[in-house]
């Protein structure tokens, strides 16, 4: 049986996650807080020599681990030190395969600002039919649409320019 490591394990996805695999898979979590369906290994995954012993005999890693909010420090705590870390973790254990999961959440802001908190309201009539597509880019909308396109390649539209304080520094001061 496959052995599965899923860090975040006690949030909302790695709880529905566990619930599903769990008659099919051998699982263990990663894990801040205490769980009792399934061994849990409990560390901070920004620290690499604390989280390591979890990857022991792993085949796979479901990383789902994140902190969601705009706290810039923990964000790059979590988030950014903390996922290098599951990576480094994984290949020195020699983990055949990471499964890396995330959302808007864990970078946060767009649901201050039109029209995506209209959006998340559920208030449709607020919004017209169209609104701008966020991307890996959206922050940087200034940067994004400038870069030129590959030949040959479909392009989206530029995205439009997010309100100044959902956008990085580098865009605002440029603006």
């Amino acid at each position: 049986m496959q052995n599965i490591l899923i860090t975040g394990a006690t949030g909302l996805i790695g709880t529905a996650t566990i619930a599903h695999l769990k008659n099919r898979y051998k699982l263990s979590a990663l894990n801040r807080r205490p769980l009792t369906t399934i061994p849990c290994h409990r560390a901070d995954i920004s620290d690499l020599k604390a989280i390591e012993p979890a990857f022991k005999n792993i085949d796979t890693v479901i990383h789902l681990a994140a902190h969601i909010g705009n706290n810039h420090r923990a964000i790059q705590h979590a988030n950014i030190q903390g996922t290098t870390n599951i990576f480094e973790a994984s290949l020195n254990a020699g983990v055949r395969r990471i499964i890396f999961a995330s959302s808007g959440s864990v970078v946060g802001g767009y649901g201050q600002h039109a029209p995506y908190k209209e959006l998340l309201a559920g208030d449709y009539s607020a919004i017209g039919d169209t609104w701008p597509m966020l991307t890996h880019e959206s922050p940087c909308a200034r940067r994004a649409s400038t870069r030129p396109a590959k030949s040959g390649a479909k392009s989206w539209p530029a995205p439009s320019p997010m309100p100044a304080t959902a956008q990085c520094s580098a865009c605002v001061s440029a603006a």
